[in-house]
C-alpha cells in the first residue's frame, strides 16, 4: 500500500465514522497541520502515529491493511503487515542514518515472523559486502530488539547504518562481511560509536 491509498482509505474510514480531521488527530496525539502535510505530499505518517490514527479509528494494523473494505476483516493468521523504512543499509562503505524514520510503505511477510515480535520492519540492502549471503537491492526484515546471538545485524556503526554478520567476544565486537573482500571491523562492546539496532530475521532476494 502506497501512500495516497493509505491517506484515500483513512479518510474515508474516518469520513464514515463521522469523525472531523481536528478530532482524529487531537484523540491521537497527531499534529493536524503535520498530518495535512503528508495528505498532500502522499508521505505516511511515522508508525507510532500510524497505530494512534487506527487505534482512533477502532482499527488494528491488520484490519486496516489488510481489509478489501473500510469496515475490514481481519487478515488470515498466516500473513502480518509490516513498514517498508525509507532508508537503505549499507553491505558495504556504510549508509548515512537520518534522525527520522520515514515509512516508505506497507507490505504483508509470512505470519510466522511474529514469532519475533511486532516491532519489526523491513528495509533495502545497499552494496555487496555481504553477498553471498545478502545482495545489493534485497529487502531485510529485522527486528528493534538490539543484540540476541550472533548473527546477521542491522548496525549503526560511526554514525552511518550497516547490515554486517556480528560476533561478540569479551569485551570487543567483530563487524564482519560475507564477502572476503572486506576487511573485517573491530570495535569496543563500550563504544558510543556503535550500536546495535536489531536482528535480520528474514530476507526477499531481489530476482
Amino acid at each position: 500500500m502506497e501512500a495516497k491509498e493509505f491517506w484515500h482509505k483513512l479518510e474515508s474510514i474516518r469520513l464514515n465514522l463521522g469523525m472531523t480531521q481536528e478530532y482524529l488527530c487531537k484523540k491521537a496525539s497527531v499534529p493536524l497541520q503535520s498530518t495535512r502535510n503528508r495528505i498532500y505530499k502522499g508521505r505516511f505518517p511515522t508508525i507510532e502515529e500510524t497505530l494512534r490514527l487506527l487505534n482512533v479509528l477502532g482499527l488494528s494494523v491488520e484490519q486496516f491493511f489488510g481489509a478489501e473494505e473500510a469496515t475490514g476483516s481481519i487478515l488470515k493468521s498466516d500473513v502480518m503487515v509490516i513498514p517498508v523504512m525509507d532508508q537503505a543499509f549499507s553491505a558495504g562503505k556504510g549508509q548515512f542514518v537520518p534522525d527520522e524514520e520515514e515509512v516508505k510503505e506497507y507490505i504483508s511477510v509470512p505470519g510466522e515472523l511474529s514469532r519475533y515480535g511486532k516491532n519489526l520492519a523491513a528495509c533495502r540492502v545497499k552494496g555487496d559486502s555481504m553477498e553471498p549471503t545478502l545482495f545489493d537491492g534485497d529487502t531485510i526484515i529485522c527486528d528493534k530488539n538490539g543484540y540476541d546471538g550472533d548473527g546477521v545485524y542491522i548496525i549503526t556503526y560511526q554514525s552511518s547504518g550497516f547490515v554486517k554478520r556480528l560476533q561478540f567476544t569479551n569485551e570487543r565486537v567483530q563487524i564482519i562481511s560475507d564477502n572476503p573482500r572486506y576487511k573485517t571491523m573491530t570495535e569496543s562492546t563500550q563504544s558510543d560509536d556503535f550500536t546495535v539496532v536489531g536482528k535480520v530475521r528474514y530476507v526477499l532476494h531481489k530476482m
